[in-house]
């Protein structure tokens, strides 16, 4: 594919709806679904561990078993030669909690030794962890998670750092520093803070009913993050009432405001998963894109599979029927592909892969 090509290519209306969705691919088959996506304008994909590892907090015995470095390499590799173009390969990797590569890369520190080690101990350790990474083709990280949880919360239970707002946001400043230095994008979650929640949202409806003066106070860690440079912000997936009692944050221009405006952030905006019944309530999957992208969201986190097509399919149409601007459309998709030029790696792998007679 030519320069020229590749530029026509990014610049039409399907493949500007395919590269701001970010789907969970929970295998290494690169075929079906997920090269048609590739093939379609898609420019993110989620290396995503199962339902029953993200609940359990961690990899199961047979993938630790049976899952090496070559073979991430090679999935890496294929995404990017299915798109012919950068694309972002993500994985989960927080402190205490979803590490999707955990028995591929070098320890995060626990949420104990964060509160106990030395700063330098940490980055050490954040700094190991993202060039292993980047080796195996990776290039952006789901985490820090910077939540500070006051009350309960099932949802972010074992998936917090530390129990201190100014160490949360300085292991957390730490973490973006040496992410990003080797070469990954970080991404703080979950904007706006989630210190007390009645249920799990990906279960139940449930909403974060907390008053203006906490919502500001949780700012703290994503307003030090913003500052340190951090490159991607992920929004919660419930509704804060005291900030916009209407709708969740995904599809909330008002959240979305409060994260450019008051905490002043310029990168990109990333949704949770679209699917959980707090943000979906009874709206369809592609309804809640749309909402999403007309928020001012760029990147949407989807379930994989079929759906896929169908809600970039609906992005398109939305345009079409005047629905959704064709322009801020076309600024998230743009803004997607620009990170995935900056921090391209699937090339180089792919290339590497094929000299040494590997499948690639």
């Amino acid at each position: 594919m030519t320069p020229n090509h590749e530029l026509a290519e990014e610049r039409s209306l399907a493949s500007d709806a395919y590269a701001v969705l970010l789907p969970i691919v929970e295998t290494l088959d690169v075929a079906g679904w997920v090269e048609q996506f590739l093939r379609s304008g898609g420019r993110t994909v989620l290396m995503s561990s199962s339902a029953e590892e993200y609940n359990a907090r961690r990899i199961s015995d047979i993938r630790s078993a049976t899952e090496d470095p070559v073979a991430i390499q090679t999935f890496c590799a294929e995404v990017s030669l299915s798109a012919g173009v950068p694309v972002i390969v993500a994985v989960d990797a927080e402190i205490g909690g979803v590490q999707r590569l955990e028995h591929l890369l070098p320890r995060l520190p626990s949420s104990a030794q964060a509160t106990t080690q030395t700063d330098d101990e940490i980055a050490a350790a954040f700094s190991a962890y993202a060039v292993a990474a980047r080796r195996l083709g990776v290039s952006m990280f789901l985490g820090p998670v910077v939540d500070m949880v006051t009350g309960k919360n099932t949802w972010l239970d074992g998936r917090m750092m530390i129990d201190d707002y100014s160490r949360t946001a300085e292991v957390g400043a730490r973490y973006v520093d040496e992410v990003q230095r080797a070469g990954i994008i970080a991404t703080a979650k979950h904007f706006p803070g989630h210190p007390d929640l009645a249920g799990h949202p990906g279960r139940e409806l449930v909403e974060l009913t907390i008053d203006p003066d906490q919502v500001l106070h949780n700012l703290a860690p994503f307003t030090r993050l913003v500052r340190q440079g951090v490159q991607a912000v992920m929004l919660g997936p419930v509704t804060v009432t005291a900030v916009d009692p209407d709708s969740p944050a995904a599809t909330s221009k008002i959240i979305v405001d409060l994260l450019r405006c008051e905490v002043g952030f310029k990168g990109l905006v990333v949704s949770d998963d679209l699917d959980l019944p707090s943000t979906m309530g009874d709206l369809t999957l592609s309804e809640v894109a749309i909402g999403s992208i007309k928020a001012g969201v760029q990147l949407l986190l989807i379930p994989g599979g079929p759906c896929v097509a169908e809600i970039a399919d609906g992005l398109a149409q939305a345009v079409e029927h005047g629905e959704l601007s064709r322009s801020q459309l076309a600024r998230a998709a743009d803004t997607v592909r620009k990170l995935a030029r900056a921090t391209d790696v699937g090339a180089a792998l792919a290339q590497d892969l094929r000299a040494s007679g590997r499948r690639a």
